[in-house]
């Protein structure tokens, strides 16, 4: 006697099947140990979506369960992230913090909400996932310290040149090829930060930051 439990999937659900076979005696036996059909097709393949999370209960106590899939978990990881960023900004906002430090936070994408914290003097966003800074920084005019290192960083936005206030740039660890041009154009900056790029050349345009110590070598 066998008996055969087949997994199917129907309207997003998962549906169980069970097929007995019978003796020659046309008989079933219901109490044969449930077994998983190896040639039944699996209900979840890599083609099929994002796994769902479900558990089933065969009824003799095997339990079987699918889990999330690694791309669903990863979703849900980043909104969290994004959620817990937004209310550290928020903070910051309504107390006025002259300091932001989002350091190690995981950030793949600063919130345009940045520009609400125009008050800032220093943000630190070092040992994130950061590809690009959003256009609206611009709007941090008391801005004197940008920590960018450890980023995958190619370039900056040209709006970075409203920075007008800003010393000390950090820009280690990132995938610089050269310095960004809208860097030459800040002229208070004093120290910057280069080490552990792609970068090999400096534009004539470093000469326009007279106030500049290289951090490169």
């Amino acid at each position: 006697y066998n008996t055969e439990i087949l997994l199917a999937t129907c309207s997003g659900r998962l549906v169980l099947k069970q097929a007995m076979t019978t003796n020659a005696g046309g008989s079933s036996d219901p109490s044969s140990s449930p077994r998983l059909d190896s040639r039944a097709p699996m209900p979840f393949s890599s083609r099929s979506g994002p796994k769902r999370s479900v558990t089933v209960n065969i009824g003799d106590g095997t339990k079987i369960k699918t889990l999330h899939s690694k791309k669903k978990t990863e979703q849900k990881e980043q909104k969290s992230v994004a959620k817990d960023v937004k209310k550290v900004m928020a903070k910051c906002k309504d107390e006025h913090d002259l300091r932001l430090d989002l350091s190690r936070s995981e950030v793949t994408e600063l919130p345009r909400y940045i520009k609400e914290l125009s008050h800032l003097e220093e943000m630190y966003l070092y040992g994130n996932r950061l590809t690009s800074l959003p256009a609206e920084i611009s709007n941090l005019l008391d801005l004197k310290k940008l920590a960018l290192s450890e980023n995958m960083l190619s370039s900056l936005p040209d709006e970075a040149e409203s920075l007008v206030r800003l010393k000390v740039l950090d820009l280690r660890h990132n995938r610089l090829k050269e310095v960004p041009s809208v860097v030459y154009k800040l002229r208070s900056l004093q120290t910057l930060f280069l080490r552990f790029n792609r970068v090999t050349l400096l534009d004539a345009g470093i000469q326009n930051l007279t106030q500049l110590a290289i951090e490169y070598a």
